[in-house]
């Protein structure tokens, strides 16, 4: 039984790679939930991962409406890739009062995706062009980052798939508004 809810699932979600149709974009539904604070910032990073790629997002607001702009945002979207599949892209936006009346909004959007290509490749060609610096961070773990401005930075987590047939990575992007 669980194997073939979890087939049905998976079967679904592989659609979403081929599948053209309107896609449920994040902003939009921040800006429906009533989410003013952070929207502009909602679209700017989660357009990074999902323009023009078919995708479908679950989002979460605080459950009082009056409350919504001051909270955390939360989306969890799935979008595709031809060469890797499905990825899983979670964002967070969360307001912060930076002065008096003075709000930011600092968002940190993670996409997750098994990739063919081997973690050396991905470290290889992330350190050399793109000038990403390696770091073990654990056994089987090597963390690549690459900062920007001072508040924007982004990491690559790259953990050897079992018998190194492929890459699980985890790109993590942290945008602090200025």
């Amino acid at each position: 039984m669980f194997r073939l809810v979890y087939f049905a699932v998976f079967a679904m979600l592989l659609g979403l790679v081929a599948d053209a149709r309107a896609t449920t974009k994040p902003w939009s539904n921040a800006k429906t939930s009533g989410v003013k604070a952070c929207e502009e910032a909602i679209q700017r990073e989660s357009e990074i991962f999902l323009k023009d790629k078919p995708h479908e997002s679950h989002d979460f607001v605080a459950p009082v409406s009056k409350e919504v702009d001051k909270r955390p945002f939360f989306s969890l979207s799935f979008s595709g890739y031809p060469d890797v599949g499905i990825s899983h892209i979670n964002i967070t936006a969360t307001p912060s009062q930076t002065g008096r009346r003075e709000v930011k909004c600092d968002v940190h959007v993670t996409e997750t995706f098994m990739s063919p290509t081997t973690c050396q490749e991905w470290s290889r060609n992330l350190s050399g062009a793109q000038g990403f610096e390696a770091l073990p961070l654990a056994r089987d773990i090597v963390l690549l980052q690459n900062r920007g401005e001072a508040s924007l930075f982004t990491q690559y987590y790259l953990t050897e798939a079992v018998g190194g047939r492929g890459c699980l990575v985890t790109r993590r992007r942290t945008a602090y508004e200025r």
